[in-house]
């Protein structure tokens, strides 16, 4: 009968007298920086929210302007990532608009994201009018005629 020992590695594990950084806390700039640093991740966009402070909205079914549609145009906004939907210009507080495109749905239908665009508001403009100038760029130009082929009653 044989009994034997046979080789056996006995993983050592490293000890730290403190595993955890008390100075890495979200509430400041140096605590963020250690998490970024140690973590390798990207902090969130820091994007502003797009209601306005005065912004008082009704829950009636009958008004276009219901919750939904202030809920579905911020799903917009993060789909265009901040930038218009024609120039891709980056929207700033008092120059940006959002707009359905197509606003002879139905109420169940008119408020969906697929429906809403931002727009700058030199697009807006050229939209509202419904005439482009001969300045503007052609592959701008091509979507602004395509969105005014859409929908005439663009409101």
């Amino acid at each position: 009968m044989w009994i034997g020992i046979t080789k056996a590695y006995i993983t050592h594990s490293q000890w730290e007298k403190y595993p955890y950084n008390q100075r890495m806390t979200p509430y400041t700039t140096e605590g963020r920086a250690l998490y970024q640093k140690n973590r390798k991740k990207n902090l969130p966009l820091n994007r502003p929210p797009i209601y306005d402070d005065t912004l008082l909205f009704s829950l009636k079914e009958t008004n276009l302007n219901n919750f939904e549609y202030y809920m579905n145009r911020e799903y917009a906004y993060n789909r265009d990532r901040g930038r218009c939907r024609m120039c891709s210009e980056h929207l700033i507080k008092g120059s940006r608009h959002c707009q359905r495109v197509d606003s002879s749905l139905t109420i169940d239908k008119i408020n969906k994201v697929p429906n809403l665009i931002w727009l700058c508001t030199n697009c807006f403009d050229i939209i509202r009018e419904g005439v482009v100038p001969d300045s503007t760029n052609s592959k701008i130009k091509s979507r602004i005629l395509k969105l005014l082929k859409k929908t005439n009653s663009f409101s």
